[in-house]
């Protein structure tokens, strides 16, 4: 019975998804586009525009290619960003971009509009999809958009992708069902 739990829990536990933290040693995770630039300096992403005119921002992916899973079994599905400062005039919007288990793009939504907020921001990702109308998107990446003049832009201290708290919980009441049906089997 004892490996029979062990087997249970070694399963259970490799299902469920891995955070990614992305702290900003490096820019290894970002793409930019348009008419933005990236910088890094004591894990602080710098991104600016080069010029006012046109679209301007950075996708960040896994290693700048990988998307993140919205998949049950190893669900990367809360988004944190955490933004630092705005310079100049700069203001930040995140976007969504949904892709099917093929890879095939399925949509780009707003998951939060232009600001110069600097508080820590929070979503689940899943829910959002399933409210924007696209329950088979399975994985998706994170597009930040800059608004404003010509060097203004916004700092970012990280972003992470992490598993939904619910899988935890899960977890915990598989791992506490096979204790209880461990604990009978001992008694009886």
């Amino acid at each position: 019975m004892k490996i029979t739990l062990l087997a249970a829990l070694a399963v259970a536990h490799v299902s469920f998804g891995s955070p990614f933290t992305d702290d900003f040693a490096n820019t290894n995770n970002l793409n930019v586009f348009g008419n933005a630039s990236i910088a890094t300096s004591s894990n602080i992403l710098t991104l600016s525009r080069t010029d006012s005119v046109g679209d301007a921002g950075l996708d960040w992916l896994i290693d700048g290619t990988t998307r993140f899973s919205l998949d049950f079994g190893d669900a990367q599905s809360v988004l944190e960003i955490t933004p630092n400062a705005a310079i100049t005039d700069g203001q930040w919007s995140a976007f969504i971009l949904f892709f099917d288990g093929g890879g095939v793009f399925q949509a780009e939504r707003t998951l939060f509009g232009f600001s110069d907020s600097t508080s820590f921001t929070s979503a689940n990702i899943a829910d959002f999809a399933i409210s924007e109308g696209f329950p088979t998107a399975a994985t998706y990446q994170l597009r930040v958009r800059l608004q404003g003049e010509t060097a203004s832009g916004f700092e970012f201290s990280e972003f992470a992708a992490v598993p939904e708290p619910s899988h935890y919980a899960l977890f915990g009441g598989f791992l506490m069902g096979a204790i209880v049906i461990w604990r009978r089997r001992l008694h009886a």
